[in-house]
């Protein structure tokens, strides 16, 4: 027999769970994971708080509501509030109608085949050309999803798939910063205080492996005697890097294993740059980049390309070519594939010819000494 009040629980469960879902999912979009007791207070704030109802067809009242939400929670929102809205504007001025919510659904509708055509050959890109690069475009679809998803958990409209909706990326940022190029940056005098933090976390990020929200965060209870011990902010998931290396025990002793925090990490790969170029780390790069729908070749020099991101690549790089077994560093670095894993090795075609050349005299070392084994006997 049906309980009475079934209805009314399960409707009151369904709120609950719409909000632990809406918590969750905001944080997860800023990388960040919490823990239980503040995701308790988190869930709670937003259930005991007045619930704001909007209008469905106004999209602008609830995107100027996305973006407040995002002003609150992220130091910079210029992707969303500069990129993202002048993007839409400019396309809905294209479309003739108003937009609204209902258009993102499906490419029937018309409005996102515009947008996709404005995207690919008609915006204005940082170099004052027209068409944007492959991964710009990914990232405008990145945020629309971000802010449809924010709809979806307030119940602004109902939710819908956006599969439809691809992020499309390519690699573009193919380096890494090899042994002696990481020791001329250790090796820079530095006289301002911001860029000597700046390099010295950059040095952590390359002997730990760390990405920028963990070694950028890094604190004296964090590191032991021989080894730093943290919960990576990404994925929430513990990993153990040693303390053994002489680089690493200098940069961690200068601060008595208590580094100094950053939180800009546009500002940081902005100094990094600067940093990598006045260590001479300026050789030529060319990468192929996909613009209007045409790949064409683009030299940079390679501290152009250097990022926080960059220091992960570096010891995932330098420790496979060190011969460090890939199962080590993934424990370290804490992929969980190694197929992930190995999109980060950063190998160019030069190093891929000498680790050939290397292989190819190892194996005819161990085939001549087969045969003159074999002679023997």
């Amino acid at each position: 027999m049906e309980y009475a009040g079934s209805s009314e629980i399960n409707k009151g469960l369904q709120d609950w769970s719409r909000i632990i879902l809406k918590v969750y999912n905001d944080h997860l979009d800023l990388g960040i994971s919490l823990e239980p007791e503040r995701m308790k207070k988190e869930v709670l704030k937003i259930f005991n708080s007045p619930r704001e109802k909007f209008n469905a067809s106004v999209f602008w009242t609830h995107f100027d509501a996305f973006i407040k939400y995002k002003k609150s929670v992220l130091p910079d929102s210029r992707d969303y509030d500069n990129s993202l809205r002048k993007h839409l504007l400019k396309t809905e001025s294209i479309f003739g109608s108003p937009l609204n919510l209902l258009l993102f659904k499906n490419r029937s509708g018309g409005f996102l085949e515009i947008f996709d055509e404005y995207l690919t050959h008609q915006a204005i890109n940082s170099n004052g050309e027209k068409g944007l690069t492959v991964n710009t475009i990914g990232k405008q679809y990145k945020n629309l999803k971000v802010f449809l998803n924010w709809c979806f958990s307030r119940e602004i409209i109902q939710p819908y798939s956006l599969k439809h909706l691809v992020t499309k990326t390519e690699e573009v940022d193919s380096i890494y910063l090899n042994e002696e190029e990481i020791d001329s940056l250790m090796q820079l005098e530095l006289k301002d205080e911001k860029e000597e933090t700046v390099r010295d976390l950059f040095i952590i990020g390359c002997e730990t492996g760390l990405r920028f929200s963990d070694f950028s965060r890094l604190k004296s209870h964090h590191i032991k005697k021989d080894r730093i011990e943290i919960h990576q902010k990404k994925i929430s998931k513990k990993v153990i890097v040693p303390v053994c290396t002489d680089t690493l025990q200098l940069v961690l002793k200068k601060y008595a294993n208590n580094p100094p925090q950053y939180e800009s990490i546009t500002e940081f790969n902005r100094i990094i740059r600067q940093l990598c170029k006045s260590a001479g780390i300026t050789e030529e790069v060319s990468l192929l980049k996909t613009q209007a729908n045409k790949k064409r070749e683009v030299i940079f020099k390679k501290y152009e390309l250097v990022t926080s991101h960059t220091c992960r690549r570096s010891f995932c790089t330098n420790h496979f070519l060190n011969g460090m077994p890939v199962t080590l560093i993934m424990a370290i670095s804490g992929h969980k594939t190694e197929r992930a894993f190995m999109r980060y090795l950063k190998i160019d075609n030069n190093k891929k010819i000498d680790l050939f050349k290397e292989n190819m005299v190892l194996r005819k070392k161990i085939v001549d000494a087969k045969l003159k084994d074999s002679l023997k006997a």
